[in-house]
C-alpha cells in the first residue's frame, strides 16, 4: 500500500485524484516534509499557473524534487492538457512525472503501478 498526498488549493482535483487512487493507496493532504513518509508520492497541482514560475506554487517547506530521491519520495505534477512550457520546465527541475487534468481512470492508476509495482 502507497502512501500518496496531495498539495494544491483545487477541492475538485484532490477529490478526483483521490476517487482514482485512494481504493488501495492512503491518500493524505501535504501538511509538511517533516510528515512525509519515504517511498512515497507527492502530487502538486500546477493546473492554476498561469504566468507565474512553479516555485510560487511549490510548497515553501519541500525540498526540491532531486534531492528527495534519496528517501525514495517523487513529486508528480499535475498540469493542465497541453501545457508544454510548464512540462518542460518542470521536467527539467527534475520532477519525476507529471499527469494531466482532466485525469482518465487507467493513467491516474499507472502511475501508482509505475512507482509501486
Amino acid at each position: 500500500m502507497a502512501v500518496l498526498y496531495f498539495y494544491g488549493d483545487n477541492p475538485k482535483i484532490k477529490k478526483e485524484l483521490k476517487d482514482i487512487v485512494s481504493q488501495k493507496n492512503i491518500f493524505l493532504e501535504y501538511t509538511s516534509f517533516s510528515d512525509l513518509e519515504d517511498n512515497s508520492l507527492v502530487f502538486v497541482d500546477f493546473t492554476n499557473i498561469g504566468k507565474r514560475k512553479w516555485k510560487d506554487i511549490y510548497p515553501k517547506d519541500l525540498p526540491l524534487p532531486k534531492e528527495l530521491e534519496i528517501n525514495n519520495i517523487r513529486v508528480i505534477a499535475i498540469i493542465l492538457k497541453e501545457n508544454d512550457n510548464v512540462i518542460l520546465d518542470l521536467l527539467d527541475n527534475e520532477f519525476s512525472d507529471f499527469i494531466e487534468y482532466p485525469f482518465f481512470l487507467s493513467k491516474g492508476s499507472g502511475y501508482i503501478f509505475k512507482y509501486y509495482s
